[in-house]
C-alpha cells in the first residue's frame, strides 16, 4: 500500500486529523501554506495548495500517494487527482463540498468574520490563535477571498471529475449543511470510479464524527 498523505480543512491545521491519521502507519501529515506554523503566502488557493503538496512530495522523494482529505483537503485531493494523476493512486473525501458557486461561497464566507468570532464565540478564536499564532484573522481573511473566487470560477467542474481515472470515495455525514447531500449524491455519476458512504447522525465538523468508523471507511477503501 502507498503512503496516504492527510489533508486538513480550511482554518485547520494538519493536528484537527489525529485522531485519524495516528491509526495508519503509512500516514504522512501536511499543513497548507499560511496553517498551522506555515508562512503566510500573499493569498491561498487551490491551486497554491496543491503546489505546495507536489513541493512536498518533490522533497520527500515520494513518488505516489493515496491521499485522505477532510473538506477542503478533500477538494484539493482531487484536483491533484484530476492535475497530477502520475502522483495519486486514490482520494478519499470526507465532508467536502463538491459543487461552488457564488451564492454558496457567500454563504461559506459569512462564518469567516474574525471580528464577530473574537465578540460571538471567543473560545474559537482563542483555539484558531493556538493553532495558526496571530495572524489567525488573516487565515480567515485569506480563506474567504479564496471561497469566493472559488464561486465565480470552481477550480473542478463535471469535466474534471471526469477526467479523473483513480479510485475515489464520497463521504459525508448525513447532517453536513457544508458539503450538502444531494449536491455530493448528484456528483456521484460524474466519477469513473467511486464509492459512497454516509455516517448517521453526523454533522460537517470532524470532532462531532465517530473517527472509529471513518478510521474504518477509510482503511477498507485504502487496502482494497
Amino acid at each position: 500500500m502507498s503512503k496516504i498523505l492527510f489533508l486538513h480543512g480550511a482554518i485547520g491545521s494538519s493536528s484537527q486529523l489525529s485522531k485519524v491519521y495516528s491509526r495508519f502507519e503509512n500516514a504522512l501529515t501536511f499543513d497548507f501554506p499560511g496553517h498551522g506554523k506555515q508562512k503566510l503566502p500573499t493569498e491561498f488557493s487551490i491551486e497554491l495548495f496543491s503546489k505546495a503538496v507536489i513541493d512536498f512530495l518533490d522533497e520527500n522523494e515520494i513518488k505516489k500517494v493515496s491521499i485522505f482529505g477532510y473538506s477542503m483537503g478533500g477538494y484539493v485531493g482531487l484536483y491533484l487527482a484530476k492535475n497530477f494523476p502520475n502522483r495519486i493512486e486514490k482520494v478519499f473525501c470526507h465532508g467536502t463540498k463538491l459543487i461552488w458557486n457564488e451564492e454558496s461561497a457567500l454563504k461559506e464566507t459569512r462564518l469567516l468574520d474574525p471580528k464577530l468570532i473574537e465578540e460571538k464565540v471567543p473560545q474559537f478564536a482563542t483555539h484558531l490563535e493556538t493553532i495558526h499564532g496571530e495572524h489567525w484573522p488573516l487565515v480567515l481573511i485569506k480563506t474567504a477571498s479564496m471561497l469566493q473566487e472559488m464561486g465565480k470560477n470552481p477550480p473542478l467542474n463535471e469535466r474534471d471529475f471526469q477526467a479523473i481515472t483513480c479510485p475515489v470515495l464520497i463521504s459525508l455525514g448525513d447532517q453536513d449543511k457544508t458539503a450538502n447531500l444531494k449536491d455530493s449524491v448528484d456528483c456521484l455519476p460524474y466519477f469513473q470510479k467511486v464509492n459512497f458512504s454516509v455516517l448517521p447522525n453526523t454533522p460537517h465538523p470532524l470532532e462531532k464524527t465517530d473517527c472509529n468508523r471513518l478510521v474504518e471507511i477509510a482503511a477498507n477503501f485504502f487496502e482494497d
